[in-house]
């Protein structure tokens, strides 16, 4: 595998001469007169970087956002099957890190193009501009609106609410706007991952082995496998409902907008899965949130996750019942899977990671634990 080193100086010149020489192709109303293109702010992330320029004109001004992956910049673009995997079990087919910005991209372009059209004031969209195929680089215009993450941030218990939202509100068009991506279609070629309820106990048991064999407790996981196989069983029917599968929906990859609009976003579009599966990521994502994990479960009181929780399944099933059995055992799947890539990530080279990893480390263990503890005591209480 050939290495490309991340060279943020590089980029960000590039990129800013791209959206310089296509900026009026991006917002024809700035032209015909002079674009001057500027980067105002770039935030470096652990896999990504964002580059937010603003055109100005005559007339009018306009923000971009260039998002672009460290990741493939690690890896050759033309070698599609060298990628590392660590050496754990996943819950969906790994992807070549080379691939995801286009996919992303297209999956962006879907969901514009598509939820467009939808004349439902809770569903939002983000109106894609242009993709760098050489560097891995998607531009679409700038949202300035907070993340849900951010909202439920300002109001958690250790926090002093700046600015109180109508949450519940935002949790049921969030519910509604991940039905409405889950009924997308996305072309007759795309497979299925996960259809069957067979295939769900076999991944339980894939993550129980794993987590018992990589140092967990062997009598919680064993009990764990066999209360999640007994519970399947009325649970779950053998054809799962399927949906475009999302693959991150989660409260920091949705924006919360004037209106308690939702737009969602960071969308990978590979097949169509169960959608217990996106809506136990989510829910697992309200659970799970950093702050949450590092104070112990003291940031957010469980009676108002417990709302949360419940205004977004309303939101996803309308005037129908959720299933709340079949959802609490895809919760325990994605938790699984959390806690196993969390086993086996390996050691950070900079000391700065390396501190965060051996802080958060131990809270996060003991988090899942716990989440997986209340799981199971609801679902033997839905018996």
């Amino acid at each position: 595998m050939t290495a490309l080193p991340y060279q943020a100086a590089a980029d960000q010149e590039a990129i800013l001469s791209h959206v310089q020489r296509y900026a009026g192709n991006y917002y024809p109303e700035l032209t015909p007169g002079p674009i001057s293109v500027s980067l105002l702010e770039r935030h470096m992330r652990t896999r990504s970087a964002l580059y937010i320029f603003r055109l100005a004109a005559p007339t009018a001004n306009r923000l971009v956002v260039a998002k672009i992956s460290k990741t493939v910049q690690r890896v050759a673009i033309d070698d599609a099957t060298s990628f590392r995997l660590e050496a754990r079990p996943y819950l969906t087919p790994p992807i070549d890190p080379a691939r995801v910005p286009l996919l992303q991209y297209r999956g962006l372009k879907l969901m514009h193009e598509r939820l467009s059209t939808v004349h439902d004031s809770r569903v939002g969209t983000i109106r894609p501009l242009d993709f760098i195929r050489d560097r891995g680089v998607m531009i679409m215009e700038h949202v300035g609106e907070p993340t849900l993450s951010d909202v439920m941030r300002s109001a958690a218990r250790l926090s002093i609410p700046s600015s109180p939202r109508a949450l519940p509100m935002l949790m049921s068009n969030a519910g509604a706007w991940l039905r409405v991506y889950h009924e997308l279609e996305y072309g007759t070629s795309l497979g299925m991952h996960g259809a069957t309820r067979e295939h769900f106990v076999e991944a339980i048991a894939t993550f129980a082995d794993y987590l018992h064999a990589a140092g967990g407790d062997r009598s919680f996981f064993r009990s764990l496998t066999n209360k999640v196989e007994a519970s399947a069983e009325s649970a779950i029917p053998d054809l799962l409902p399927l949906g475009l599968s999302h693959g991150d929906y989660a409260p920091r990859n949705v924006f919360a907008g004037r209106g308690n609009r939702i737009t969602g976003f960071d969308a990978l579009p590979r097949f169509r899965a169960p959608i217990y599966a996106d809506l136990g990521r989510f829910i697992m994502g309200l659970r799970s949130a950093g702050l949450q994990v590092i104070s112990l479960g003291l940031a957010y009181q469980s009676h108002r996750l417990e709302d949360y929780e419940r205004s977004f399944l309303a939101g996803y099933f309308a005037t129908k019942a959720p299933p709340l059995r079949a959802i609490g055992l895809y919760q325990l799947l994605i938790l699984l899977d959390k806690w196993s890539a969390l086993t086996s990530r390996s050691r950070p080279k900079r000391i700065r990671y390396r501190l965060e990893m051996a802080a958060r480390g131990p809270l996060s263990h003991r988090h899942f634990r716990k989440e997986a503890e209340r799981l199971l005591k609801s679902l033997e209480e839905g018996e």
